[in-house]
């Protein structure tokens, strides 16, 4: 749901997930369909995933427990990006671990950057999946960062006087 009055999204609806998780699926299905069709071994494949998985299991156990969303009064998350996950740790407060904000863009310019090679086979799919994740990243940073409530990521884009106009309604 959207806050009204600033436009923020306070609690993300199934159709904000959904968004999510199907614009993220298209370059995730471009790489994954060029490593098959052009790797000589599954192995560069089951790498891809372990790659992927690693890093989504890092972040939900050393950034989701300080974020906002992860502090709700329920048991499952309830976010653009981890939706019925059950939480595995406390809540945190205060500020993710520093070695998160280099952490984090390192290993996704890996998870970008590993398929680039098959890719290159058949060049159709590297521009599908160039605009693919400019699509992504420009959808994440309007729709995402830009209307998020957890202010102490480094990524919001939220303006400071609305940032603090909602904080201030929110303490009354």
């Amino acid at each position: 749901m959207t806050c009204s009055k600033y436009g923020l999204l306070a609690e993300p609806t199934l159709f904000d997930y959904l968004h999510e998780k199907l614009i993220t699926l298209v370059p995730f299905s471009v790489a994954v369909i060029a490593i098959y069709r052009y790797s000589d071994t599954p192995v560069w494949l089951l790498l891809y995933f372990g790659i992927i998985g690693a890093h989504m299991t890092h972040i939900l156990l050393q950034r989701c427990p300080h974020c906002a969303y992860y502090h709700r009064d329920t048991k499952w998350l309830e976010c653009n990006w981890w939706r019925w996950t059950p939480k595995f740790k406390n809540n945190k407060s205060g500020p993710p671990p520093k070695y998160i904000g280099t952490y984090t863009p390192i290993a996704l310019l890996i998870i970008t950057f590993y398929p680039v090679y098959w890719l290159t086979f058949q060049w159709e799919l590297l521009v599908l999946y160039i605009l693919s994740w400019s699509v992504l990243a420009i959808s994440l940073f309007t729709n995402g960062c830009a209307r998020c409530i957890d202010f102490g990521c480094k990524n919001n884009k939220v303006p400071e006087e609305i940032r603090d106009e909602y904080l201030s309604s929110k303490k009354l």
